[in-house]
C-alpha cells in the first residue's frame, strides 16, 4: 500500500497528472500535497497493477489490498483517473485509499473496500497526525478526507474524518483515548444537521463532550474555511 501511495504521489507531480494537479490546486490544498500524500491514479486500465507487478507484488497480494479487479482473467486497475487521499491507521500505516473525481463523472467519491488490514468502521482519516499535536485540548469531527484537508490547508489542525460511513461507536472510542472534547463540525446541509444530532448522542454516551459546529447557508467545513479564513472558522 505504502508503494502504490508513491507511485499516486509521484504521478500527481507529472506530466500526466497536471489536470488532477491543477484541481488540487484550484480547490486551495497544494499547500499540504506531501502533509497528505495527495496523488493521482492515472486514466490508464493498468497502470498500478503493472508498477507493483515490476516491483514483486502477486496479484493475490494486491486482490488482498483491493487495489485491483479481476474479470474474466482480465486485471485492472480498481481507482483509475482520480485525485487519491492515502489513507492511514492511527499508526501512519497506509490501510486504503479515497479517491475523488475530478471530471464528469460518478460516483464522485470511490473508496478502498474492506480488507484485512482495513475497517471504515475502526478508523478515522488524519487521526494518525491530529493525535502527535501537542496540547491536544479538542479534535474536529468531520464528514470526509476532502474537509480535513482543506481545513489543514488554512491550518486548522485537528480534524478527522470518519471513512464513508455514519460515526461509529469504534471511532468515539478511538477519540476517547486522545480527548474529551469533540467537535461536530458536518456540512451545514439537512442531512448534515440530522447527522450531527445523532453523533451527539452516541458521543455522549461514551462519557465525552459534544460541541456542534454549524455551518452557514449550507455550507461544507472545507469552503467555509477558505472563504473566512482559519480565525472566524474557529470562532
Amino acid at each position: 500500500m505504502r508503494e502504490l501511495a508513491l507511485f499516486y504521489h509521484a504521478n500527481l507531480k507529472s506530466e500526466a497528472g497536471k489536470d488532477a494537479l491543477e484541481y488540487v490546486t484550484k480547490r486551495k490544498i497544494s499547500n499540504v500535497i506531501n502533509t497528505f500524500g495527495l496523488g493521482y491514479a492515472l486514466n490508464e486500465y493498468d497502470s498500478a497493477y503493472q508498477y507493483l507487478l515490476s516491483k514483486g507484488y502477486s496479484l493475490r497480494e494486491m486482490l488482498d489490498a483491493g487495489i485491483v479487479r479481476n474479470r474474466d482473467g482480465k486485471v485492472y486497475d480498481f481507482f483509475r483517473d482520480r485525485v487519491m487521499f492515502p489513507i492511514q491507521n492511527v499508526y501512519g500505516d497506509i490501510i486504503a485509499f479515497g479517491g475523488r473525481i475530478f471530471k464528469e463523472g460518478e460516483p464522485k467519491y470511490l473508496n478502498s473496500g474492506e480488507t484485512a488490514i482495513f475497517n471504515k468502521r475502526k478508523n478515522l482519516y488524519a487521526l494518525n497526525l491530529v493525535r502527535k499535536k501537542r496540547d491536544l485540548k479538542n479534535i474536529i469531527l468531520t464528514e470526509g478526507y476532502v474537509d480535513v484537508v482543506g481545513l489543514r490547508a488554512v491550518g486548522v489542525d485537528n480534524a478527522v474524518a470518519s471513512l464513508g460511513t455514519a460515526l461509529t461507536e469504534d471511532q468515539i472510542r478511538l477519540l476517547k483515548k486522545y480527548t474529551s472534547n469533540i467537535f461536530i463540525c458536518y456540512d451545514g446541509d439537512r442531512a448534515g444537521i440530522h447527522a450531527s444530532l445523532r453523533a451527539i448522542d452516541m458521543i455522549q454516551k461514551e462519557g465525552l463532550r459534544p460541541l456542534v459546529m454549524v455551518m452557514p447557508d449550507g455550507m461544507d467545513p472545507d469552503d467555509v474555511a477558505k472563504t473566512f479564513g482559519r480565525e472566524k472558522f474557529l470562532v
